[in-house]
């Protein structure tokens, strides 16, 4: 009896504590927002956004801050990520929940389409609050508008440097076959995975090398950033060489495929195909240890998610998909967008051509309905 008590008692001060402190940062938001807006013997600002990300100090969600703050000045809107303006580390729920009951003007959110997280979105929306969703979509909310790439046409890449490399492998009569392994994303369970991996496999398909290509996926759980290195080491100490290439779909996921290949001495027996580029990864690029990467011009999509709400907020409409194009970087070319982003260049500078052979996210889809039939 004295133990369920003491558990009672526990449990009890523990609830103050979280209430309290979150009052606290209620009351620093509200707080930082007047004085943004209000400030006395300066201009003062015509909007207040923030940024919610859980992975704010990785080079893509730095970029893309950077990129809001550039278009944001022009049009006297302050900008700050989440994280930053109450000096916590919160999950992305407290921190949606916090920039509602703040009553800022806007936010940009690494989206994702969990029920908590399109709860949210909806809730902001019943505020008044506009959100635009970067990189990772949640259509089934009412945010207003989405910043990011084409699951399809980042599938197509991926596709196409599969089977670069399996046709190398065969003429040399390395291999006659290519084990790939897609690591996928555990917390994301919505059809944007299911739309690359159709698109990997449909342009493998129309190369002829389905028979020559065994695609294989692990979801890796990345809610924090110590189980997915975690779950990706564990890859090669189950089996040494978990497949002949590796296609890893983030920033931090590439950055620890790489380094797990280096420790475990695979280099050269691993292939990797990865995503953005940060410091790590263009290291690894010019060592050979990443075949190549995929990178987008995060820049553009910071000031595209702030014309999107600057846009909504004016008129009550706006565009519901801004798309950011991508380009494949390989060894030789490690650095080159990150030089070109720093200098102002547009994405129609940086990035991939579309061409006739493009196709749509729904056209995607539609193959995988008519294949299933």
């Amino acid at each position: 009896m004295k133990a369920l008590l003491l558990s009672a008692l526990i449990i009890g001060a523990v609830t103050l504590i979280i209430l309290v402190v979150s009052i606290y940062l209620y009351a620093g938001m509200i707080k930082e927002r007047d004085s943004l807006l209000s400030s006395e013997g300066q201009t003062p600002y015509d909007g207040y956004y923030v940024l919610v990300t859980e992975d704010g100090d990785s080079d893509f969600w730095e970029n893309v801050l950077a990129g809001a703050r550039e278009k944001a000045e022009a049009e006297n809107i302050y900008v700050q990520q989440q994280t930053q303006a109450i000096d916590a580390d919160l999950t992305k729920s407290q921190q949606l929940e916090l920039a509602i009951h703040s009553g800022v003007d806007g936010i940009i959110l690494d989206g994702g389409q969990e029920s908590q997280t399109e709860s949210l979105i909806n809730q902001a929306a019943a505020a008044g609050i506009p959100v635009v969703t970067v990189y990772r979509d949640s259509p089934s909310s009412e945010r207003i508008s989405y910043i990011g790439i084409s699951n399809a046409n980042l599938g197509r890449d991926y596709g196409q440097e599969i089977c670069d490399l399996t046709q190398k492998k065969i003429e040399n009569e390395e291999q006659d076959s290519m084990k790939v392994l897609v690591l996928l994303d555990a917390e994301d369970p919505g059809n944007s995975q299911t739309i690359l991996l159709t698109a990997i496999r449909d342009y493998i398909h129309s190369q002829g090398m389905s028979g020559k290509v065994q695609i294989e996926t692990r979801q890796i759980r990345n809610s924090s950033f110590f189980s997915a290195e975690e779950e990706i080491r564990e890859l090669f100490a189950e089996g040494g060489i978990p497949a002949d290439i590796i296609v890893a779909l983030s920033e931090h996921n590439t950055e620890c495929v790489a380094q797990t290949v280096v420790d475990y001495n695979r280099v050269g027996s691993v292939e990797i195909l990865g995503f953005y580029e940060s410091e790590p990864i263009r290291n690894a690029l010019e060592k050979n240890i990443i075949h190549a990467t995929v990178t987008a011009d995060t820049l553009q999509m910071g000031r595209d998610s702030v014309e999107a709400l600057s846009e909504f907020r004016e008129s009550g409409y706006v565009s519901d998909y801004y798309a950011t194009e991508i380009s494949l970087l390989h060894g030789s070319q490690a650095g080159e967008s990150v030089e070109e982003n720093t200098e102002g260049a547009n994405a129609e500078d940086t990035g991939v051509e579309a061409d006739q052979g493009d196709r749509t996210e729904a056209d995607v889809l539609s193959g995988q309905e008519e294949e299933q039939r």
